[in-house]
Formats: structure tokens, sequence, C-alpha cells
């Protein structure tokens, strides 16, 4: 059975002290279903894999030891996913064949979140908690009404709506540009 894994490597940028913007690319497996056989052995009927894109602006009002981004933070963002669902089961409509599905669909999910990035040198530990506003669509015309209902994706279900979230990470560190090299001239004494 596989796991649900979606990587997100992401940019962050800080502006000032207290104002940073991330951009989050995310790809994997969303979503999947699994029916059971006389056997017990179970077998995957239903998988939403894909990938997406999500800019976040941060605020981080606590910064008097360290500046951002590090502490506690509260954001807003949106993310756009681009979703593949396959489902391989039981016809729904007729209960006699076996079907093989195959939908494409658009995900689209903007909320506020808030968290806490704890940074150690350059290994970082961030926890999140999201919540929004989701919705999306099927691309059609599909056959998602020949599918068990039990094992479809809803775009605008609670599920889509939340972000809950521990990352750990590497921050890269800074680069200093070389500043030019001035040459002091003699001074006659």
């Amino acid at each position: 059975m596989p796991g649900l894994t979606v990587v997100r490597p992401l940019y962050e940028r800080t502006f000032n002290k207290h104002i940073s913007v991330l951009l989050i690319f995310e790809a994997g497996k969303y979503n999947y279903g699994t029916t059971q056989s006389g056997q017990g052995d179970q077998r995957i009927v239903m998988l939403t894999k894909g990938w997406g894109l999500m800019p976040e602006a941060r605020y981080y009002p606590f910064t008097k030891h360290k500046p951002a981004p590090d502490g506690f933070f509260t954001a807003v963002y949106f993310r756009y996913r681009s979703l593949t669902e396959t489902y391989n089961g039981a016809n729904y409509l007729n209960r006699k064949d076996t079907i093989s599905v195959i939908t494409k669909g658009n995900a689209y999910h903007y909320g506020i979140d808030v968290g806490y990035k704890l940074t150690a040198g350059n290994v970082l530990l961030e926890i999140l908690y999201g919540l929004g506003i989701a919705n999306g669509t099927w691309q059609t015309p599909n056959e998602r009404d020949k599918m068990d209902p039990t094992f479809k994706t809803d775009l605008s279900d609670m599920i889509n709506s939340m972000r809950v979230e521990i990352a750990l990470g590497f921050v890269f560190p800074k680069i200093k540009k070389n500043q030019p090299v001035v040459e002091k001239k003699p001074t006659a004494g």
C-alpha cells in the first residue's frame, strides 16, 4: 500500500525583520482508497496524485531576539493543484463490470495559517495549522458517476480546506556580496 507522500520544496525570502514571502512547489500522492479481497489482501482502487504551486506571505510579529523567518508567524496563502484521479474498481451504476476511470482536475485553495518556526543553525522545524476555502473542478466529460462514491475525491471538502503540516528543513546561509576594494592613497606627512 503506498504512503501519502507530498514533497514540498520551498523558497522563503525575508524583506525586513517581520515579513517574508514563500513560493512552494508540491508534488505527490494526495489520496487513495483500497478494497479488501476475500483472502484479506488489500487492493488499491483509487489514487489521486498531482502537483501544485502555493505563494504565501508571512508576518512574524514577535522578533525581539531573532528576525524573520524565526518564531511565531501568521500568513495568507493561495494554492493551485493539478490533479489526476485514477479509479480501477467496480462500476457503481451496474455493479457488474470492472471499470478504469482517469479524470484530471484543478483545485484552488486560499486561506490563513498560523505556525511556529524554530531554527538551530542551518536546521529548521516548523509546525503550521491553516484553514481556508477550497474549490475545484474535474474536467468534463468524465465517468466519475460510475465510481463508487466512497472513493471519489471531493475538491471542496473540509480535508482540502485545512493545512496541518510539520516540516523539517535546511536553511541555506545568506551569501554576502564582495565589497569593492578601495585603495588608500599614501598621504604626505
